[in-house]
């Protein structure tokens, strides 16, 4: 091999076990010189595309790879290696130089099957490099739609018929369906960009029901907005939630109205700033939907409890999960998940309070201070006494492994506990003392709370 630089990668066709070494200087190289992470991601999303269209393996339409990034240094030139792709030409492993991370300087291709740098090759590459540069922003409109499951009832709930600029939710036959219209570069970005957003639409969704739902069968439609949303059905914009059908009291229960889950003229609002690629700029509502996907993962705990009963004998008890080496309750991981939420979303209130520890110059956050304010002002007076006592039982469970409750659920057998705000064992609850005096509560009161709160809190701030 040529004197130069060496890559040590893992020898995928002959024994993934071994590292070969890939000599810099025989790879082909070609000039990019992107200027940020957008531009990069851009270029290497539209190159991807070229390539599993021109030279995809017999009886594949994309090439797969064999991902194994590693990042190389010489004499002041950073490589990122990405891996090899398996073509209809033999293996090409892929690598790239870069000066400022996100960036791209040069990518370089190599192949032991054929010699890249032959002019015939370089000829290929070098229009497929330079279409891929050339159309770094010319996005299209994509259409997709996915199925909606229900998973925290028994009976199927579904939403009424919706029509958003960009989304709509539709029922056919006994499946719900969810269809966006987003922009992409090409059919594998808007893939992507839709397993995104539909993500962060269910997280929303979660805070905005009480619900959690799941997805499946993705699929990019063909056609037109018109084709694909308008003709499709009637929608029923009409049905629309609003505070004052109940007197502002939607905490314990579903918004269902004949029979059909209802949403906010807000939740649409929400659901298509999701759907807007802009949103990205606006800090508040990133740290909202962070707030939201803690909020479902939690919900996704709660639901599990349900399932994860053992008997042994007579008794009845509550399986532990293990989680990261630890046997911990999934009620723990509950509590966790929704007290983080409210954490989260007021990481991003009021940060010209946020003082600095006089020892060692680090921000100090006020957790407990904002998560009794925030629960104050949503729920009234009083609440932020009880969460400020329940944000105090997730802090000793992350920092010292104590649980919120007892590991077991069993028939009752009544013990005493030191711990618990009555002094007696917590099976499925949670007691707290305030005042002298014991108040117990179940992980839905804790779930129904917190999402009453982060519904008002978009309506009244992300929105405003």
């Amino acid at each position: 091999m040529k004197d130069g630089p060496v890559f040590y990668v893992v020898d995928i066709k002959e024994n993934i076990d071994k590292l070969i070494e890939l000599n810099i200087n025989l790879f082909s190289k070609f000039k990019v010189e992107s200027k940020d992470i957008d531009s990069s991601n851009r270029f290497l999303t539209n190159l991807w595309e070229i390539v599993d269209e021109k030279i995809s393996p017999k009886g594949k339409n994309y090439c797969p790879w064999a991902y194994f990034p590693r990042k190389f240094s010489f004499n002041n030139v950073t490589y990122t290696y990405f891996g090899s792709m398996r073509t209809s030409i033999g293996y090409i492993h892929f690598a790239i130089s870069f000066n400022k991370r996100g960036t791209i300087k040069d990518i370089y291709l190599f192949s032991f099957e054929i010699d890249l740098n032959a002019e015939k090759w370089r000829s290929v590459f070098s229009e497929h490099i330079k279409l891929a540069k050339d159309n770094l922003y010319t996005d299209r409109v994509f259409f997709v739609q996915c199925d909606l499951n229900l998973l925290s009832t028994s009976n199927n709930l579904y939403f009424e018929r919706y029509q958003g600029k960009s989304f709509s939710f539709d029922i056919v036959g006994d499946s719900q369906k969810l269809k966006l219209q987003l922009c992409a570069l090409n059919s594998s970005d808007a893939s992507n960009k839709a397993l995104q957003k539909i993500d962060r639409i269910i997280d929303f969704l979660a805070v905005e029901t009480n619900l959690l739902y799941q997805y499946n069968q993705i699929e990019i439609l063909q056609g037109n907005k018109k084709e694909t949303f308008e003709d499709t059905v009637h929608f029923q914009n009409d049905f629309l939630w609003q505070n004052n059908l109940d007197e502002n009291k939607f905490i314990d229960f579903y918004p269902v109205v004949n029979g059909k889950l209802i949403i906010s003229t807000e939740a649409i609002s929400i659901i298509e700033k999701i759907l807007n690629d802009d949103y990205s700029q606006e800090e508040d509502f990133n740290v909202f939907l962070k707030g939201c996907y803690h909020f479902r993962n939690s919900l996704m705990n709660e639901i599990k409890i349900q399932s994860e009963f053992l008997e042994i004998g007579n008794e009845t008890v509550l399986m532990k999960t293990k989680i990261d080496n630890n046997m911990n309750t999934i009620l723990d991981i509950s509590v966790t998940g929704y007290l983080s939420s409210i954490e989260t979303v007021t990481s991003n209130i009021d940060k010209s309070s946020v003082m600095k520890c006089n020892s060692c110059g680090q921000i100090k956050f006020n957790i407990t201070s904002r998560v009794n304010n925030f629960m104050e002002h949503y729920l009234g007076e009083g609440y932020g006494v009880i969460f400020k006592k329940i944000y105090n039982l997730r802090s000793l469970y992350l920092h010292t492994g104590e649980t919120c409750a007892s590991k077991y659920v069993s028939p009752v057998r009544p013990l005493l506990d030191q711990n618990t705000g009555s002094g007696a064992v917590d099976y499925s609850g949670i007691s707290i003392s305030i005042n002298g005096e014991s108040r117990a509560f179940n992980i839905s009161n804790i779930r129904e709370w917190v999402s009453y709160s982060l519904r008002n809190y978009y309506k009244e701030e992300i929105l405003k």
